[in-house]
């Protein structure tokens, strides 16, 4: 994060802490947060892996965070 103070005001700039927590996935674009489909559940779906679980729920700690 990084912020300036200047005569005008004060600025937070979040943007190299997004372009670090984006970096290595792939985003796709979406008209709306959630559709029909949002609440259904696949269940032959398998659990995460260990590692998967850990970078999952770290991101979206980050995520939380930034928001």
């Amino acid at each position: 994060m990084q912020i300036d103070n200047k005569d005008e005001g004060t600025t937070v700039d979040m943007s190299f802490y997004v372009k670090k927590l984006l970096e290595g996935t792939t985003v796709k674009g979406q008209e709306l947060p959630g559709n029909h489909s949002s609440f259904i559940v696949d269940k032959e779906l398998q659990f995460l892996d260990e590692n998967e679980r850990k970078y999952f729920h770290s991101t979206m700690e980050k995520l939380l965070y930034l928001a």
